[in-house]
C-alpha cells in the first residue's frame, strides 16, 4: 500500500497502551511523556444496542476506504507486536498501572457532571489545579490543537516574551469551567505565564 511508507505510526484505538509503547521504544520518550486521560467514559448504566448484520454491512460499505485503511494497519500493528517477547508485555502493563495512578492524581472520581453522548466527565482534584500535566490533558481537543499550533510557531517565545495579546492564540474553555479556580480571563495568562516560565 502506498500510504504504508508515508505514516510512520498508525495508533489502534483497541490497542492504545501496545501502540504507545512501540511509538515510544521508537521515538526514545519516557514513559510519562505518553500519558493521558480519560476526558470522557460512557455512562455505567448506559445498555448497548446490538445491531444487525444488514446494519454492520450497511456501515462498512458506507466506509469502504477506512474499513481497508483500518485492517491494513490493524494488521501491521499486530504483525510487529508478535515479535514481541515478556520485557515489552511487562512494560505495557507497568504503563497501564502508572498511568491509571496519574489518572488517579489529576481527576476527582468522587465527582463527575454530564458529558456528551451519554457520556460522564470527572474534575480535576483541587489538588492537581495547578499541575500544568493535569490541566494539559484535560482540556479539550481544540484547545490543545490551538496550543500546539502556537508553540509550532518558531516566534512563539518572542511573542510570549513580548506578550503581544493580539498575536496570542485564545484558548477556549474547557468543559470543566464551573470547577475551575482560574476565571476566563486568567487562563491564557496562566498557559502562558508556563510558557515564560519552561522557555
Amino acid at each position: 500500500m502506498e500510504l504504508d511508507g508515508r505514516f510512520g505510526h498508525v495508533f489502534i484505538l483497541e490497542k492504545l497502551d501496545e501502540s504507545l509503547m512501540l511509538f515510544k521504544e521508537d521515538m526514545c520518550w519516557k514513559m510519562e511523556d505518553l500519558f493521558y486521560l480519560h476526558r470522557m467514559k460512557t455512562a455505567t448504566n448506559r445498555t448497548k444496542e446490538a445491531i444487525s448484520e444488514e446494519t454492520r454491512d450497511r456501515i462498512l460499505k458506507a466506509n469502504f476506504a477506512d474499513s481497508i485503511l483500518y485492517e491494513w494497519f490493524k494488521a501491521k500493528l499486530e504483525k510487529r507486536l508478535a515479535t514481541k517477547g515478556p520485557e515489552f508485555w511487562a512494560e505495557v502493563e507497568e504503563f497501564r498501572r502508572r498511568r491509571e495512578e496519574f489518572e488517579g492524581s489529576c481527576l476527582d472520581m468522587s465527582e463527575w457532571v454530564p458529558g456528551p453522548y451519554a457520556s460522564i466527565q470527572h474534575p480535576l482534584r483541587r489538588s492537581a489545579r495547578r499541575n500544568m500535566h493535569c490541566r494539559t490533558l484535560i482540556q479539550a481537543d481544540i484547545t490543545l490543537t490551538k496550543l500546539v499550533s502556537f508553540l509550532q510557531d518558531p516566534n512563539y517565545k518572542e511573542v510570549v516574551k513580548e506578550n503581544d495579546k493580539d498575536k496570542l492564540p485564545f484558548f477556549a474553555v474547557d468543559e470543566f469551567v464551573h470547577f475551575d479556580p482560574f476565571p476566563r480571563q486568567d487562563k491564557l495568562a496562566w498557559v502562558i505565564d508556563n510558557i515564560r516560565h519552561k522557555s
